[in-house]
């Protein structure tokens, strides 16, 4: 699978991936020199699958992930963001985990 450079935005909203399809996919996010926005919502992705993903993100151009039953907008080397509420979103621990990453890869989020 050749990397695209002109992709902003994939939607694989409920689509039924699991662990290994998004670790799969993971392997190729930081050449997508393009994609802002990945929709992983209403997806199985586990703790395995997030982790891999959360891996992928601070050498990518993500800015937002979506994930999770309730489609929750997680944001990602966006330095514009200073805080995060992830009140009411019932997250479970693949979505934590992504808020992690989110946290690792905006220093600010830290203060």
């Amino acid at each position: 699978m050749a990397a695209s450079q002109t992709l902003a935005s994939v939607d694989f909203s409920g689509c039924m991936m699991g662990a290994a399809a998004v670790a799969e996919l993971s392997k190729f996010i930081p050449s997508m020199a393009a994609l802002t926005e990945l929709d992983l919502s209403l997806n199985d992705i586990g703790v395995d699958g997030a982790k891999a993903l959360a891996a992928a993100v601070p050498g990518s151009a993500l800015r937002c992930i979506v994930a999770g039953n309730r489609r929750s907008r997680i944001p990602v080397n966006d330095p514009d963001v200073t805080q995060l509420d992830c009140r009411g979103h019932g997250l479970g621990p693949a979505e934590a985990m992504l808020v992690a990453a989110a946290i690792s890869t905006n220093p600010e989020l830290l203060n």
